[in-house]
């Protein structure tokens, strides 16, 4: 993937002049810039990885410095010559991930109740996962997690809807409330593992506090591909399995 500059060419703050801007794709070919005004030159090339950026063919030019900043975006500041206003150069970091694209395994958020559940289980579902997706709840969500294993079938798709809907708020920041979904998020993946142990059983790890998002999504896939193609179709869920001694 081309990596794109962006060459910033600053007038004089004193002067008052409107900056001018360029856009530019770097490949693996170095491109020179060349400054209008007096003829000096940049080269830009990629090693690495990573962007180098170097005055040649100076004409008088004043080096000035390179800053980098908290998201590695690097600035190449240089001074064309004595009396000339600063020039810059600003390589803006990669481009952000490409974001995953939705699958047909990502489990909705509104999974809905078996159609054998009565309205009194489907009540008692819906107040037991409240109760556990609830941070402020304390030792109740734990209660309501055993309870909710003991439903088994008839609490899963719930419980799995209800990981979707906290998913889908997920923001990959270091605050309180992200390391709340996933601390809930960690509970009811314990808790679908208790009624199904297929995930341990291939030791793909519990959700816990400061668990990515992707992965998130990918174990949410999981437990939903497992539901559609096999535990929907049982009339008890296996309950948990060991995993695998180490080799």
């Amino acid at each position: 993937m081309p990596t794109t500059l962006i060459l910033l060419a600053l007038a004089s703050l004193v002067l008052g002049h409107e900056p001018r801007q360029k856009e530019i794709q770097v490949g693996q070919e170095p491109v020179i810039l060349t400054d209008s005004d007096n003829q000096s030159r940049v080269r830009v090339t990629m090693r690495n990885g990573n962007v180098v950026v170097e005055l040649i063919d100076a004409n008088g030019a004043q080096y000035a410095k390179i800053q980098q900043d908290a998201k590695g975006n690097r600035t190449f500041t240089y001074k064309a010559a004595k009396g000339e206003p600063l020039k810059q150069v600003k390589f803006v970091g990669p481009p952000a991930a490409r974001q995953r694209t939705k699958s047909r395994w990502d489990p909705p958020a509104d999974l809905a109740h078996l159609q054998e559940t009565t309205q009194e289980e489907r009540a008692r579902i819906d107040r037991l996962v409240k109760t556990m997706f609830d941070p402020t709840s304390g030792r109740d969500a734990l209660v309501a997690k055993r309870e909710l294993i003991l439903m088994d079938k008839k609490a899963f798709p719930r419980i799995l809807g209800a990981m979707a809907n906290l998913r889908d708020k997920m923001t990959d920041e270091d605050t309180v409330e992200e390391r709340e979904r996933e601390s809930t998020l960690k509970l009811a993946d314990e808790t679908l593992r208790e009624m199904d142990g297929y995930l341990n059983l291939y030791t793909r790890p519990v959700v816990r506090p400061g668990t990515s998002k992707r992965y998130i999504t990918y174990i949410l896939r999981l437990h939903y591909r497992r539901w559609v193609k096999e535990l929907s179709a049982m009339k008890k869920l296996p309950g948990p399995h060991s995993p695998p001694a180490p080799r």
